[in-house]
């Protein structure tokens, strides 16, 4: 095998094992267990497509990527892991709030890759049959059919199989009204049994506020479920950038005093400063 062909089996042993089982694994990437089966085997015959080496490659890559970042604890880090460990301990329902670039996702499925019984979902503008379908798949189960109920069930199922079940749902704001109404229905279901976090930027705040006070339907269920409240994050800080400069590589104390004043005009979002610090490795 090359060394690419290489590191993306390994890549994705590591993902199967922390699936549980090559079954689960499958259901996760959206493959076929026998394709699944062959490419661990480093696929010697040549069975598999190279879009679909690419494919699961994306799909099974750490929070990290492969190549060659190490995630750095900032303050945000610290914050969002230590509501989700809450969370997971206590079966709790939150939703934290933090600025667009501040490492919330990458905080989330690192946090999800490294904990047992963490499942981490990528939301979007879906309907409900479309969002459920999406949450068995990050969990591992195959819908056999039937209505919603049933399939809610399935996933009920199995994560109260699960000893300290954990549903983190990123970018939580996506979702639209209807989605968001059935997490009442969802959590009922779920209640003292597995915890869940919403992450998203702060736009849901208004939301919330246009919903509660139009009454819309669900809001105030919803509201009463989060405890009324949303978690919001310290906002990244010039130390948070220094840390995350030093930890990928960049010692020169004047180039790292240059990155930090290019990032406090752009409230030190760290996408900025990761492409910046790539560049530089680069050079």
């Amino acid at each position: 095998m090359t060394t690419d062909r290489t590191r993306l089996v390994a890549q994705l042993k590591r993902y199967t094992e922390k699936a549980g089982s090559q079954n689960k694994a499958a259901t996760m990437l959206g493959i076929g267990k026998s394709t699944l089966s062959v490419m661990l085997q480093g696929d010697p015959e040549g069975k598999v497509s190279e879009a679909m080496w690419r494919e699961v490659a994306a799909k099974s890559r750490p929070a990290g990527g492969s190549r060659g970042w190490n995630i750095v604890e900032t303050s945000v880090y610290r914050e969002i892991s230590q509501v989700m460990q809450d969370v997971q301990a206590e079966a709790g329902c939150t939703w934290i709030v933090a600025e667009a670039g501040s490492g919330k996702s990458t905080t989330a499925r690192h946090y999800t890759e490294t904990h047992s019984d963490a499942h981490y979902m990528l939301c979007a503008d879906m309907v409900r049959s479309e969002f459920l379908l999406e949450v068995a798949r990050c969990i591992g189960v195959k819908p056999s059919g039937g209505t919603l109920r049933d399939r809610l069930k399935e996933i009920v199922v199995r994560l109260s199989s699960e000893a300290c079940p954990l549903l983190v749902f990123d970018e939580a704001d996506k979702l639209p009204d209807g989605v968001i109404n059935y997490f009442v229905q969802i959590y009922n279901m779920l209640e003292d049994k597995c915890g869940m976090v919403f992450l998203s930027t702060a736009s849901i705040t208004q939301r919330m506020r246009r919903g509660l006070r139009s009454n819309k339907r669900g809001y105030a269920e919803f509201d009463s479920r989060l405890g009324r409240k949303f978690f919001a994050t310290e906002a990244v800080s010039a130390g948070d950038v220094y840390a995350v400069c030093a930890g990928n590589g960049i010692r020169d104390e004047q180039l790292l005093r240059e990155i930090i004043r290019d990032a406090a005009q752009y409230d030190n979002d760290l996408r900025r400063v990761k492409k910046r610090v790539r560049a530089e490795r680069n050079n």
